[in-house]
């Protein structure tokens, strides 16, 4: 701002001084054109001389936009999801929109997207919680028309761009890995409720079992409930019930880490050594993954990659409206930690 200048408060008190309308400001903050050039000139000129910069609302009242993206993320107190948060802010801020994020544990999914549409974001960028929800459910998105990027597995339901990591060659590295350790009965714990990240891990860990000519048994899928209060608890007994058995698996896949770090506490319980008596994979390579004892193996997601391309792809989309769906799976990759071991069995 100009030395001795005063700043002008809102949008109709600088058109007053320039003469104008507050909708041709408008449409010149926002580059929408349609103002004579030299018209244009001279309120660029006299906004900063004046230093008058106006509101995203206030440009939105007559017809702009406000340069935000509404991002819903689970849990930003999550390492993977805050780098998601961080990777976002970088290419967004770049091209002049604002990323308001929200965390979505535990509010209300549906109101916290009202309160991002109510501050007229132009996209949103969402990872969806729950799983239950149903087309009727998104249909507070559907009628905003807005460009939608999802985070995670495609929703049916949704017209929406898609980024997610490479959920079944996870599952697949880390069921070959502990193959090639010797394992030949490997437990899986579950996060969801059905067409979540979990079932495609399932998938590929299936597919690498099945590849040597063995299965993944029901009764050794420990689940946890992401609705209930007591979930820990409860995927915790299942997965007690599982290695009490005679015939136990010998190395357990976690969807996630997170869930890793429940096995191992059932596992210190029940007196069993990690690697010695029981290999433990999980998933997403947390903050926490390589300072647990013992440090965990896991498959790795770039949070900060993610974040990244999840906002070019929603800009890509700002950009131009009617181009076709977008979709992309990031690459996942196995890190070797102390987690893991050959079974007991095949050392003597």
């Amino acid at each position: 701002m100009a030395k001795g200048s005063r700043s002008t408060k809102s949008l109709r008190e600088f058109s007053r001084l320039a003469g104008v309308s507050a909708a041709t400001v408008s449409r010149v903050s926002s580059n929408q054109g349609n103002v004579a050039p030299d018209t244009e000139q001279r309120i660029l000129k006299l906004a900063e001389a004046v230093g008058f910069r106006p509101s995203a609302i206030g440009r939105v009242a007559f017809g702009g936009q406000t340069h935000s993206v509404g991002v819903l993320l689970p849990s930003l107190r999550v390492s993977f999801f805050a780098d998601i948060a961080a990777g976002l802010q970088i290419p967004l801020l770049n091209q002049d929109y604002l990323p308001m994020i929200l965390q979505l544990w535990p509010a209300d999914e549906q109101k916290a997207v009202q309160r991002l549409l109510d501050h007229r974001v132009d996209a949103l960028v969402v990872n969806l919680v729950d799983e239950s929800l149903t087309t009727r459910d998104f249909a507070i998105i559907t009628k905003s028309q807005l460009p939608l990027v999802l985070l995670g597995p495609w929703h049916a339901g949704l017209t929406a761009d898609n980024i997610a990591s490479d959920d079944v060659l996870g599952g697949r590295l880390a069921g070959r890995h502990l193959l090639a350790l010797g394992h030949k009965r490997i437990g899986f714990g579950y996060f969801g409720e059905g067409h979540s990240s979990a079932d495609l891990r399932q998938a590929g860990l299936t597919a690498a079992l099945e590849s040597s000519g063995l299965t993944l048994r029901k009764e050794d899928i420990a689940r946890l409930p992401p609705h209930s209060a007591n979930r820990d608890a409860e995927f915790a007994a299942q997965t007690r019930v599982i290695l009490r058995r005679a015939d136990r698996p010998t190395a357990f896949f976690a969807s996630t880490d997170t869930l890793a770090k429940l096995v191992y506490q059932v596992a210190r319980e029940l007196k069993l050594h990690i690697p010695r008596d029981l290999s433990i994979v999980g998933f997403a390579d947390l903050d926490f993954a390589p300072l647990i004892d013992p440090p965990l193996t896991t498959i790795h997601q770039n949070g900060m990659e993610f974040g990244k391309q999840a906002a070019e792809m929603v800009l890509r989309r700002l950009q131009n409206p009617n181009l076709p769906q977008q979709s992309m799976l990031m690459p996942t990759h196995l890190v070797v930690r102390q987690s893991t071991a050959s079974p007991a069995a095949l050392r003597g």
